[in-house]
Formats: C-alpha cells, structure tokens, sequence
C-alpha cells in the first residue's frame, strides 16, 4: 500500500449514535450537490471490523444491520442538517427480541453501500438488500424535505445472476439513466420500467470488452461528468484488503483510460462509494476507514492528472 493519494484536506465526518440501545457507527458514504451546498447519506452500521476481525452485534440472527444517515453540508462543508436517519422498519422489531446465540446466519437488514445519483432533479439511490435470504440490488429515490424513500424496488438481472449481487453504479447517456453490471467485460444496462412487477428487470443493452487489468474489477462510485468525459472509480478487493483506480470514458461512454491503482491511507480495510468533481476541478472522494470511520478527501485536479495513467 506504498501508492497513497495524498489529500490537499481531510474533512472527518465520522458519527457514532445509539438507537434501540445499540451503538451504530458511520462508514461508507456518497455526496451529491444540493441545495447550495452538499448531501451525503452515511451508512450506519451496527458492527466494528479491524484489519483482522469482525467486532458482531447480532440481533435476532442480524448480523449486519444498516442505518443510513442524511446529512446536509453547506458549501465548506459544516452540518446544517444532520437529524434524518431511514431506519429499517423491521429494526424496532429486531432489537426487542434480540437473540444472540446463533452468528453462523448471517442475514441482512437495512440497503448496504447506499449510491445517490442526481438524474432529473431527483435523488436516485442505487444499494443492497436482503430479500428471502438473497442479496439484490435495490433501487428508488430519496425526497430529502419528507426523509422518505420512494418507488423502491428490487431488481434482478435478466441475462445473468450472480451469488452476490453489489456494487452496480449509475450513469447517463443520451439523456438515460443506466447502469454498469460488470467491468470485465463492460456490460451496460437498463431498468425495466414494468410498473407491476416487485421485483424489477436488468436488461443487457450493451457489452464492450476490457483488457485483462479490469478482470477482477468492481463498481465503487456512479459515473460523474466532468470536462466532457465520466469518470468513474472502481475498486479491487484482494482477500479484504482494498485498492482503488479511476476509469474514464468519452460522452459516447467509450473508456479512453485508466489510472495506477491507489489507496487513501495504509488501512487494508477502505471503501469508497461516492465521487464529486467541482467545476474547479476539485475532487470530492468521500471514503470509510474499517467501516466505522467516515472521511471526505479533496483532491487537486493536479494531483489526478499527475497519477499514471493508462490508454485503454
């Protein structure tokens, strides 16, 4: 882990609460622009994980429980609002009949890795969750004033089927709304838009192979524009230690390069689910340190140009 991305600033936006008398801390996270300054929903967890082990609150046969916090920056970045949490609705539940003899079922509660994505002036959301003892990908909207989720549905792959499904990120192209299913090869996708259904389509609209780098490769944040490209960055997880690389496309979504691969501090355990490029180009990487420290970087486009850089 020697190829640190060195920060101009480091802003901690770490948070510990408890709720039903159980302690939760703040993880990973996303930022979107809004409302003349900044949103970022933190992920809340109930459990602690060192470079070695897992620190488990088991509830009910809940290992992993998600609380996802809003929260409401003004433009350097201070807390206006930071009093919205959507808590699971089953967690009240959970809690008052917590049994804590079996931690072998380790069964998900709450949208893990929770994306936010501005696509016509809404807040899309994009994350994980448990339904029937399988993990799906989620998707809706966040309306912020309400603390409400909407129109949320599971969604389910119809060309492939993974035994874990994470990390699909958002993008736009020509005006739509699309996701990457995969890096290796590329594999573009679209939502159903079959109202009827609870759980929802992916459709395969477009496959571009990769070179061999990106096999192993895995969606972390959505794709954002800046200076009439999308930028994306993905990780690698080598058995639980983390690394990062930026990919950059044309508008035409066609990748032109990728970075060296990076790592934010010397942790093994860092996870990052959120980018933001100003117009400035300053760059806005929220990331988690062992899932129980938030951390918002802010990066020269310098400092990005300077990486090395690869030709696709």
């Amino acid at each position: 882990m020697d190829n640190i991305l060195i920060s101009d600033k480091i802003i901690n936006l770490s948070y510990k609460f408890k709720i039903f008398n159980t302690e939760f801390n703040s993880g990973s996270f996303s930022i979107i622009p809004y409302s003349k300054g900044y949103l970022i929903n933190l992920r809340c967890i109930n459990y602690k994980k060192t470079n070695s082990k897992f620190l488990i609150n088991t509830f009910n046969n809940y290992n992993y429980i998600t609380i996802n916090k809003f929260i409401k920056l003004d433009l350097y970045f201070n807390k206006i609002d930071e009093n919205k949490l959507c808590i699971p609705k089953l967690l009240p539940y959970i809690i008052k009949k917590k049994n804590k003899n079996n931690k072998k079922n380790k069964k998900i509660l709450g949208i893990e890795d929770m994306r936010m994505f501005v696509y016509n002036n809404k807040i899309k959301i994009i994350g994980s969750s448990e339904l029937n003892n399988k993990l799906y990908i989620i998707t809706g909207e966040y309306d912020y004033l309400n603390n409400k989720l909407l129109n949320m549905n599971y969604i389910k792959p119809t060309f492939n089927y993974q035994s874990i499904e994470k990390n699909w990120v958002y993008f736009i192209h020509n005006n739509n709304l699309q996701i990457i299913y995969k890096w290796y090869p590329l594999q573009i996708c679209k939502l159903n838009l079959n109202k009827n259904k609870f759980i929802k389509d992916l459709n395969l609209i477009k496959e571009i192979p990769m070179c061999l780098f990106f096999k192993n490769a895995r969606g972390s944040t959505c794709g954002v524009y800046y200076n009439n490209e999308i930028w994306f960055i993905c990780h690698f997880n080598n058995n639980g230690s983390y690394s990062h690389f930026f990919v950059v496309f044309n508008i035409d979504m066609i990748p032109i390069r990728y970075s060296d691969v990076f790592n934010f501090n010397k942790n093994k355990v860092q996870f990052c689910i959120g980018l933001y490029i100003m117009d400035d180009g300053t760059f806005l990487i929220p990331y988690s340190i062992n899932d129980v420290e938030s951390k918002l970087g802010i990066y020269n486009i310098s400092t990005i140009n300077n990486m090395k850089w690869n030709n696709i």
